[in-house]
């Protein structure tokens, strides 16, 4: 299956983002296991780790706020050096894509959606990941010590989309699990793709003899001309957008919000990121800049325990009182590092 054949079923996946009661069921999760491992991994620091036995959450964050500085923003940027090749297309066609495109390349743009994110990789005990993920990330106290203490913990795939839809907030869409994808071509593939759907939808509307929507209220408004120092009367006129351009313009910049978080520079390649992801209408931002679910050891297949975990860490974690999680009840694996990384 080739680059071209996996995005399609990533963005046929991200289709249920916005509701299509088609693609959910057996056949969403046949193509998640087309394109996402049983098992993915989430790298963390051991009091990270500590608060999530102790509260029995996890934690997604904004999207922009992650140690990415293009984080989200990169896909901008893409569309920017995107050329329209109007082969096979038609002039009218031509126009409705430089329009919307249009829309993110304009300076006054503003995001209308927001993505809160937690990332996973391929990768179980990868020593660049325990580098970046553990060893390396903010404390969250001034007792923390920089260590390879750390723990890489194995998620189930399929519990962890069970659980985007049944622990999604009220106040966000529905969650979606997708890979991020890095090379110029899976990005592009991924926009046409996104650039396709709206040329059908737009088609499937466009000859309708009733072009009236109520989803975007008439734009009202007024000029005069002036001549030295008479200013004419005013004349005041009203903009109705049609339906066939509103009902396009608005599920193909939603669409491309929801898939900015998942589209990031090659510089990142190497972690083989995945990412689940809730998102939501700006005007409904939580005051936090984080969204917590509640979570049991059945989304962890196993953990991986550190190179320098050691029986002081499990004596600090049996020393966790009233844990939501059971740290007994999780399978242990100990990294291949164990008692080869020398600390200073």
């Amino acid at each position: 299956m080739d680059d071209y054949d996996i995005m399609q079923d990533v963005l046929i996946c991200q289709k249920a983002w916005i509701g299509d009661e088609l693609l959910m069921g057996k056949r969403l999760s046949e193509k998640y296991k087309r394109i996402i491992p049983r098992t993915i991994f989430h790298y963390t620091s051991f009091e990270k780790f500590k608060c999530i036995l102790r509260y029995g959450t996890w934690r997604f964050k904004l999207s922009t706020q992650s140690n990415d500085l293009l984080d989200t923003t990169y896909i901008v940027d893409i569309i920017k050096e995107l050329k329209i090749q109007n082969k096979n297309l038609t002039d009218y066609q031509c126009k409705l894509l430089e329009f919307l495109l249009g829309y993110f390349k304009q300076k006054e743009y503003e995001r209308q959606f927001l993505s809160y994110v937690t990332c996973f990789t391929g990768k179980a005990d990868s020593r660049l990941l325990w580098d970046a993920y553990t060893i390396n990330r903010p404390a969250i106290s001034e007792k923390e010590e920089s260590n390879y203490n750390g723990v890489c913990i194995g998620v189930n795939r399929d519990k962890l989309i069970e659980l985007l839809q049944t622990e999604k907030p009220d106040f966000c869409d529905t969650g979606f699990l997708a890979p991020v994808y890095y090379t110029p071509n899976q990005q592009v593939t991924a926009l046409n793709f996104l650039c396709s759907n709206a040329l059908d939808a737009f088609e499937k509307v466009k000859d309708d003899k009733d072009q009236t929507q109520e989803i975007i209220p008439p734009i009202r408004t007024a000029y005069a001309i002036q001549i030295g120092d008479y200013i004419g009367i005013p004349h005041f006129f009203e903009l109705k957008l049609k339906k066939s351009l509103v009902i396009t313009a608005l599920p193909y910049i939603e669409s491309v919000e929801k898939l900015a978080p998942f589209l990031k520079h090659r510089f990142w390649e190497e972690e083989n990121e995945y990412r689940a992801a809730f998102s939501l209408h700006k005007s409904k931002k939580p005051v936090e800049d984080y969204i917590e679910i509640k979570i049991s050891e059945e989304l962890i297949d196993f953990i991986i325990l550190g190179p320098t975990f050691s029986d002081k860490e499990e004596g600090d974690i049996k020393s966790i009182k009233d844990a939501k999680l059971d740290f007994n009840k999780l399978i242990k694996k100990h990294s291949i590092g164990t008692g080869i990384i020398r600390m200073s």
